[in-house]
């Protein structure tokens, strides 16, 4: 064998040896991460994705936990996506409580406060109900107290932006989608006022099915415009219900829950 073979022998040596070590080291390594689970563990981290709190639904439980200790009537929240409304609601044991009663002091407010229907199951019922005032436009001009806003829905071109509503609930969050608006006509005697013949009774809070087609037939025939959506039997509903200035007539906004999202506590 001559030099020139001899030395490509050697390289060739050299390279099987370090093929033959760099192996070792590999199956080494994997072995060493197989039997560390700590290891094995930061390994399968990198490839989880983590969720950090939302900061919206953080400052919504501060909210929550403080006006929850203000005074145990206190739900929740109702919130446009848009911000056209984001207020406190209350639940009273009879409806009058907080007609013209601030939630928070217990004192006289000719506004009182947003609240759930007295007899509603949140939770559990179909239809969940929640009233609030409209003040007349001479006492807010800017149509930005109380339920005063949801004026602006009774115009199909300000529906767009504002068909998606949020009730906070402490625990959950319900995203809702307007449906309809329309205004349903009432009868006052005396001090009683009550809904005029044939008028949908949009204070039903769980509908059989013929109870519930004959309540939507009813509002398309009333709603002020046709969105494009509907609601059926098996949706969960949210009714907003105010007065209409210079009337005792109310409005009526139905939504329908499109999706409920579960908070960590």
């Amino acid at each position: 064998m001559n030099r020139k073979q001899s030395n490509i022998v050697k390289i060739l040596i050299i390279i099987f040896c370090e093929i033959l070590i760099i192996s070792s080291l590999i199956i080494s390594l994997k072995y060493s991460q197989k039997n560390n689970p700590k290891e094995q563990e930061i390994n399968n981290n990198e490839n989880e994705i983590v969720i950090e709190n939302n900061p919206e639904e953080e400052k919504l439980k501060t909210i929550y936990n403080e006006n929850k200790a203000i005074n145990l009537d206190y739900v929740g929240q109702i919130y446009f996506e848009s911000k056209l409304i984001d207020l406190p609601f209350v639940h009273g044991s009879y409806n009058d409580k907080y007609m013209r009663t601030d939630w928070k002091t217990g004192s006289y407010d000719v506004g009182g406060s947003i609240f759930l229907e007295a007899t509603n199951d949140i939770l559990n019922d179909q239809n969940t109900i929640i009233y609030g005032h409209n003040f007349d436009l001479s006492l807010d001009p800017s149509s930005t107290k109380m339920f005063s806003p949801l004026r602006a829905l009774m115009d199909k071109n300000n529906y767009e932006n504002n068909k998606i509503i949020y009730l906070f609930l402490g625990d959950r969050i319900r995203k809702y989608e307007i449906v309809y608006v329309y205004k349903a006509k009432v009868v006052q005697d005396g001090d009683i006022q009550y809904l005029a013949d044939n008028e949908p009774f949009y204070d039903t809070k769980n509908f059989n099915e013929i109870e519930f087609t004959d309540y939507i037939n009813k509002v398309k025939e009333r709603e002020y415009y046709d969105t494009g959506k509907t609601i059926l039997y098996s949706d969960k509903m949210l009714t907003l219900q105010t007065c209409i200035d210079y009337e005792i007539d109310k409005l009526i906004i139905n939504a329908k829950l499109i999706e409920e999202t579960m908070i960590n506590s």
